[in-house]
């Protein structure tokens, strides 16, 4: 089996998997963040490689999903789509975001993008990344049940253990007692307010516990500013010095090792990846019961899921932080069955089972 891959940024996610099975891949990538010349370059040179490599199956994965329509219907080749979040919703917020600060090119390019989501109906098949996307699939597309498959994303399960702690440690004095984490990408306004949920449950949690530090890396196109004057806004002097916001970190595994607990909220997420990471570095983790997040934690055994409002969220913190034996046995069975279920071989074997039922079915 031939299979063409449209990907922009985390093509990784298919070709580890894929790179394990018996296929042939080929990856056609974006060169530019503008949306209609990273398009056009698309499209050209996914003609080229369908005439040079005659594939079997296109798959499309995230941004690249509409190039790759296109030119599956041309060339009638079957074309299934990996939809690895609520690329609708996406979509919508950073039109508006676009708009919000006169960035007219981009609007114009994030306003047609939204549009041609409605070619998705007519693929031949869609992978997605959780039982959440999937539903969200259904309801937006029209599709069966049937023509989605859910396949989890892979993780190098190496990549996120035995990391060095030792930089954070000495910056934040974290060597006589014990680190909340919390790693998020707070461009995506429900992502935002989820991070503002985990700061207000945490602020709760440092106030009675003056051993306590709280590390907060993310990620950030906007909502940076706001960000940092809500913590200043609801955290009293007396836990404002233990709330660091570390913005990106790119030794993201020596932050999980400088860790205790990983706090996690979100409403806007299909299969979160720092979750996954947190998991297979051996944290026990705390999220909301939401999302894609109900896919990755199973309630006392693989992590803790929690109610988002009120005071559920940091219940479930404080019962982590005073249960050590249950917390290691939680960080340890989800680390295990992270480097199980999300190990890039099995996850090939599911993708490359899903691509071919698709792509042979009418």
């Amino acid at each position: 089996m031939k299979i063409l891959v449209f990907s922009a940024n985390t093509s990784r996610k298919i070709l580890d998997p894929l790179d394990t099975v018996d296929v042939q891949t080929k990856i056609v990538s974006g060169g530019t963040s503008d949306i209609l010349t990273r398009n056009v370059h698309v499209i050209t040179a996914g003609r080229r490689a369908i005439r040079e490599f005659d594939p079997d199956i296109i798959l499309g994965n995230g941004a690249l999903c509409y190039p790759a329509m296109a030119l599956g219907s041309v060339y009638d080749v079957p074309t299934i789509l990996r939809i690895p979040g609520n690329v609708w919703h996406e979509g919508r917020e950073l039109a508006r975001h676009a708009r919000e600060t006169n960035d007219v090119p981009r609007w114009i390019g994030y306003l047609g993008a939204t549009a041609l989501k409605s070619t998705f109906r007519y693929a031949n098949g869609f992978i997605a990344v959780s039982t959440h996307i999937r539903d969200v699939i259904i309801d937006r597309t029209g599709c069966s049940a049937e023509s989605v498959a859910v396949v989890h994303s892979p993780v190098r399960y190496d990549q996120y253990r035995g990391g060095n702690p030792d930089r954070f440690i000495e910056q934040y004095d974290l060597s006589d007692g014990r680190t909340l984490v919390t790693v998020t990408d707070i461009t995506f306004d429900p992502k935002f307010e989820g991070a503002k949920q985990t700061i207000k449950s945490i602020v709760e949690v440092l106030q009675d516990d003056d051993s306590l530090t709280y590390l907060l890396a993310y990620d950030a196109r906007k909502n940076e500013p706001k960000l940092e004057a809500y913590v200043d806004r609801v955290a009293p002097p007396s836990v404002r010095d233990r709330i660091h916001l570390l913005g990106y970190v790119d030794d993201i595994a020596d932050l999980y090792a400088a860790g205790d607990v990983f706090v996690y909220t979100s409403f806007l997420d299909g299969y979160p990846n720092a979750v996954l990471e947190a998991q297979a570095a051996g944290l026990p983790v705390v999220v909301n019961a939401a999302q894609g997040m109900t896919d990755q934690v199973v309630d006392g055994e693989t992590g803790l899921l929690a109610e988002a409002d009120g005071s559920d969220l940091e219940d479930r913190v404080r019962y982590v932080l005073s249960n050590r034996t249950i917390a290691d046995q939680i960080g340890s069975t989800a680390a295990n069955r992270i480097s199980r279920h999300n190990d890039p071989a099995k996850v090939g074997e599911r993708m490359a089972a899903a691509l071919e039922r698709f792509s042979s079915s009418d």
